[in-house]
């Protein structure tokens, strides 16, 4: 039986089938709506919650809950305090390689109905736009491109033609968060027991557009640098907020390059361009001096933007190597367990013969 105060929650039928047979004993679900440094705010049947993980989720790199997870928990004999003892299957999630050297995942948010890849129409980055729709891609989560800061750009129509242009299919929102202008857009795609979140690089507008969206002034904001025009962090942490009509969005800190972590949604993401492969001469063109090769040819004839083909295949350069990275450390590691296993068996066989 589905749980109506959860259903407002973004439960839905199948949680409740992961959790049927489940032995959870007096633990009862929640959904994580922020995480801090030792706790977490979670929302469930009773009401807000507290929250702290159990020992369990720093041991044997389990995967540790995010905003917009499903947990299990427990009360502690402490009211204000519940032990979050158990991770939900998650419907989908939005993970991205670490920021820096390291070939790690992290993820950034889950269980999400629908995703706004939020831009400033001043300062529009197509390939990063790009980027985001490859992190979608594959995931079950629907994208929308929003232009915010439109009522600053007399030419924000034309933009916004151009940008269809350029990612034919995809769902783009004209925006004003000052004025209020496309606001309806925004709050329409978020139905009650809905899950939005919001990405997109600092100064974009995010925050903004959750004050609007929430009717007061929740979330801070800060002005964008006039020395540089960039964007400044106002949001530090993700945060899950109920809006008025009955749905949930994520608000997220700034992000201004993104490396997606699966490879999965590149093709899907560049629906077209996969389409005009299949009619490249060799199954495994790369799209860059083979002969008869259609992707290329699109691209010289304007059926496609060359810009498009290029971000498409810097990507696929760099989740290549992303993939041998991670393949290697994967080696190294195997590598370092049989160098472990192989002494271990060392000492066993010296105790052994002591013994004798």
């Amino acid at each position: 039986m589905m749980r109506e105060k959860l259903e407002k929650l973004g439960w839905r039928a199948d949680f409740e089938r992961r959790l049927e047979g489940h032995d959870a004993g007096s633990a009862f679900p929640v959904r994580v709506i922020s995480i801090s440094r030792d706790t977490c705010a979670l929302a469930g049947e009773a009401g807000e919650l507290k929250g702290v993980l159990s020992g369990k989720f720093y041991q044997d790199d389990k995967s540790l809950p995010v905003v917009g997870d499903w947990v299990l928990v427990r009360a502690t004999g402490d009211d204000g305090l519940s032990l979050v003892t158990e991770l939900l299957p998650r419907r989908n999630f939005l993970s991205r390689k670490t920021p820096g050297k390291r070939a790690a995942e992290q993820v950034m948010a889950a269980n999400i109905d629908v995703m706004f890849i939020v831009q400033d129409v001043l300062r529009l980055n197509v390939p990063l736009a790009e980027r985001y729709l490859a992190l979608a891609g594959g995931s079950g989560i629907s994208p929308v491109i929003v232009l915010n800061k439109c009522d600053l750009d007399s030419n924000a129509a034309d933009t916004v033609r151009d940008l269809a242009g350029r990612i034919p299919g995809r769902d783009i929102v004209a925006l004003s968060a000052l004025t209020g202008e496309g606001l309806d857009a925004i709050a329409c795609r978020v139905p009650a027991g809905a899950t939005a979140c919001l990405l997109g690089p600092s100064g974009a507008g995010k925050s903004s557009i959750v004050n609007r969206l929430l009717g007061n002034e929740r979330q801070r904001v800060a002005r964008v640098r006039d020395d540089d025009l960039k964007g400044r962090h106002a949001t530090t942490s993700r945060e899950l907020f109920f809006l008025p009509g009955g749905g949930m969005i994520i608000d997220t800190p700034g992000m201004r390059e993104l490396m997606p972590w699966d490879a999965a949604g590149l093709d899907e993401s560049f629906g077209d361009i996969d389409a005009l492969a299949a009619e490249c001469r060799y199954t495994d063109c790369r799209h860059d001096s083979e002969p008869k090769c259609a992707v290329r040819k699109a691209a010289e004839n304007g059926m496609l933007s060359p810009g498009r083909l290029e971000n498409y295949l810097r990507l696929k350069r760099e989740m290549a190597f992303l993939e041998s990275r991670v393949d290697e450390k994967a080696r190294m590691e195997k590598k370092r367990k049989d160098k472990e296993l192989a002494r271990l068996i060392r000492d066993y066989n010296r105790r052994r013969d002591d013994i004798k």
